[in-house]
Parts: structure tokens; C-alpha cells; sequence
């Protein structure tokens, strides 16, 4: 059964360079998961590859790539090597998509795109990027670091606070896009406002932790950020709305990073599947002679891979080309928020059929494969342990997105749809 395929010229390419690289993810894919270190080798390659700039726009050395669609496809692939890497990487992409898509918009309201143009000349020029937003004990919408205006004795500009959990991509970042809350200027029924810091790798208070040890996505540098009391000037904070309310920008910049990391498990599942199929046609039962694909059993099991992947991909392709239909051309703050919360709950509901689809094509290829799939050194072990991290990942995990989803269907797609 093929493969999801690109739909742009600039996907095409993009997605023909991840397989292109893939290999050399995969080299060392195995020894960084079984230390738990940060794959350096393999992101050199891709940012030799180019690929690392591929959201950036032409103006700014980039590729010009704009459809999630074709950035899951060739993330997708990119997963058959190093599954770790490869969400590593996406949270860069959809960082460098989301601040191109706000300098577009920007241009397009007739305002200067400065702050957004002078980080995307930088991505365009090899820095990699990361958003940080995870924190214990709350959501997206409700970042709890905090950024504090400082007086002109105190020389201006922000002090920023919190700690972050699950920060993927941290050992390399060299920008970070941290969500914070700060006192509304306002005042009113809105206290707080919401936004993103922006930070540099080496600004004093930044502690970046090396404590990451998951079972899974071992090699993804997912450690604990601290920032502590970090100066920042003034321009380095990016104003958004109201603390914990839903806009139609920031649940499309969610999205943004999302379609990478559902198409991640979708590549894991294909590479079961491909080893799977290996297995099968090599493995042989000695006492009847025949191969270990003539068993009934076996034929059962690679069908529902099959029947399993069918539905995956077919999922996770429509609504990443009705999230390209949506932003095509659009100042993303304009588009009406029940039309974002509508493809938003369509993803969410792709984003529970891929992520179970995955883990049982990942089950039945380790049946197909038998005994040997169980050890530790078996290829299947990597996947099994990277497959069960798709659950987890916000937004939103099974509990909270079958809410989310009930909520957008009855109409109830304002505040009280979390």
C-alpha cells in the first residue's frame, strides 16, 4: 500500500530529502536511545540536508515550504530512522512555520514584520528553535512562568520566571519561544495576558537540565528548562490575548506543531510494518518446510497492519489538507474560531485514530515477528517504547481530547470547550 504522498513542489522536495537522510538518523538511532543522549550526528545532517530551514521563507534562505500537510509526509518518513529526532526537529519546524506565518500576517494588516523577519533571517541562517510551553500541573492555555515588567531603575524591559518540563529539542536550542503570562496593561476582567517570550541559548538564568529519562523518545533532549529571573528587553515579548482563552491564532499554532508529531507515530507504525513484512518472508518453519508468511495467522496479522495503516494515513492526510485549506492565504488571527475549533476537534479525533492505529500495527508486527522482536537489541524494542509516547503528547491526551471533541460537536466551541 503507497505511502502519503506531497502535494506541493516544495513538499515534494522536502519530503524527498527526509528520505534522503533518514539513513543517517538511523545509524546511531539505537546507541542514543540506549544512553539517553541527544542525537547530535544525525541533526548535523539534517541541517547540512538543508531540510532545517525548509519552513523558512525563500527571502530568508529558506525553501518556502507553507502546507503541514507536506511537512507531516516527509516527517513521516523521517521516523523510520530515529523516531526521537524526528519530533525533535518538529517542534523547530513548527516554531520557524509559526513565526513565518506571522510575519506574513503582519505584512498583510500593513504593519512592520520586524521582530518576526529579523528570527526568521536567523532560522534561515542555521539557528534552530524550540517552543517551550509544557508545565506540571497545567496546560498550553495556561502557562504559570511569568514575566515581570522591570522600572527604568531596573533598566526596563521583562525579568521571566518558571520552570518547564518536556522541552524537547533543549541541548541545541538556540532560540526559545517561551510561553509566559504577564499583568494585563489593562487591568479589567482580564488579568493576565498571555504570550511568548523570546530567548537565547547562553542569557544568564537559564538552567537547561539533563534529566530526561523516559522509556521512549529517549534521544529527544526533552529535559526541564529553569529560568530564573532572565532579563529580556522589551521587544522580546510577544504580546498574545487573555490568559487562558481560546484564539484562533494560538490553537492554530498548536496545531502547527501537532501534525509533526502525529505524523511521527505514523512512521513508526510504517517501520514495524516494513520490518514485519522482513520477517515474515525470511523466518522459516523447519518442520514443514515452508516460510513463515504461508501461515494463516501471519496473513491475518499483515492484513490488519495493512487495513490499519489504510485508515491512518487516510485520516491524518484529509485533515492536514483541511488545516492547509483553512490558513491558505489568511491573517490567522481573522479566521472565525469556530471554523479553527471545527478542523481543530477533526484533528484531534485523527490524532486518537493514528496514535492507536500505531501502537496496534506495532503490537501485530512484533507478534508476526515472534520471540526475537522482544529483546532488548531487536529493532522492535526502540519502536514498542517510542510508539506508547503518542498518548501523552499535548494537546490533547485520549481523556482530555474526547471532551474536547463532544464540546466542539454541540456547539459549545467558546471558553467552555477546553
Amino acid at each position: 500500500m503507497e505511502p502519503l504522498r506531497a502535494v506541493t513542489e516544495v513538499g515534494a522536495r522536502f519530503v524527498a530529502t527526509c528520505e534522503q537522510v533518514m539513513p543517517a538518523l538511523a545509524e546511531h538511532a539505537d546507541v542514543h536511545d540506549r544512553d539517553g543522549t541527544f542525537p547530535m550526528e544525525g541533526l548535523e545532517a539534517l541541517k547540512a540536508s538543508g531540510m532545517a530551514a525548509a519552513c523558512v521563507p525563500v527571502a530568508h534562505g529558506g525553501w518556502g515550504l507553507e502546507s503541514l500537510h507536506d511537512l507531516s509526509v516527509g516527517l513521516s518518513r523521517l521516523a523510520h530512522g530515529d523516531a526521537s529526532l524526528t519530533i525533535a526537529i518538529n517542534m523547530h519546524l513548527a516554531a520557524t512555520w509559526t513565526v513565518a506565518t506571522v510575519a506574513a500576517n503582519e505584512r498583510a494588516k500593513g504593519r512592520s514584520a520586524a521582530a518576526p523577519n529579523a528570527l526568521l533571517g536567523l532560522l534561515g541562517g542555521g539557528a534552530i528553535a524550540m517552543v517551550n510551553a509544557t508545565e506540571a500541573g497545567t496546560d498550553n492555555r495556561h502557562p504559570f512562568t511569568e514575566l515581570t515588567r522591570l522600572d527604568e531603575a531596573d533598566g526596563g524591559g521583562w525579568s521571566l520566571s518558571g520552570t518547564k518540563i518536556f522541552s524537547t529539542l533543549s541541548p541545541v536550542a538556540d532560540v526559545i519561544m517561551v510561553s509566559a503570562r504577564t499583568r494585563h496593561p489593562e487591568g479589567g476582567d482580564d488579568a493576565w495576558q498571555a504570550g511568548f517570550a523570546l530567548v537565547f541559548a547562553g542569557n544568564d538564568g537559564i538552567t537547561v537540565n539533563d534529566d530526561w529519562d523516559a522509556i521512549g523518545m529517549r534521544a529527544s533532549g526533552s529535559g526541564s528548562i529553569v529560568y530564573d529571573d532572565v532579563r529580556l528587553a522589551e521587544e522580546q515579548f510577544l504580546a498574545g490575548n487573555a490568559w487562558g482563552r481560546w484564539t484562533s491564532s494560538g490553537v492554530l499554532s498548536l496545531l502547527s506543531g501537532n501534525v509533526g508529531l502525529v505524523a511521527t507515530f505514523l512512521g513508526i507504525a510504517e517501520r514495524a510494518h516494513d520490518l514485519a513484512l522482513e520477517k515474515a518472508t525470511r523466518v522459516a518453519r523447519k518442520a514443514q518446510g515452508t516460510a513463515h508468511e504461508s501461515d494463516p495467522g501471519v496473513r491475518r496479522a499483515v492484513a490488519e497492519m495493512e487495513v490499519a495503516l489504510a485508515g491512518a494515513r487516510a485520516v491524518l492526510a484529509r485533515c492536514c489538507l483541511e488545516l492547509d485549506d483553512l490558513v491558505r492565504g489568511q491573517v490567522l488571527a481573522e479566521i472565525p474560531l469556530a471554523d479553527v475549533h471545527r478542523v481543530h476537534a477533526h484533528f484531534q479525533a485523527a490524532k486518537l485514530i493514528v496514535q492507536r492505529a500505531a501502537i496496534d500495527v506495532v503490537d501485530s508486527a512484533m507478534t508476526v515477528a515472534g520471540g526475537s522482536a522482544y529483546l532488548a537489541t531487536s529493532p522492535f524494542s526502540r519502536l514498542y517504547r517510542d510508539v506508547r509516547a503518542g498518548p501523552f503528547m499535548q494537546p490533547f491526551s485520549p481523556i482530555e481530547a474526547w471532551d474536547y471533541i463532544g464540546s466542539v460537536a454541540l456547539g459549545q466551541e467558546g471558553d467552555e470547550a477546553r
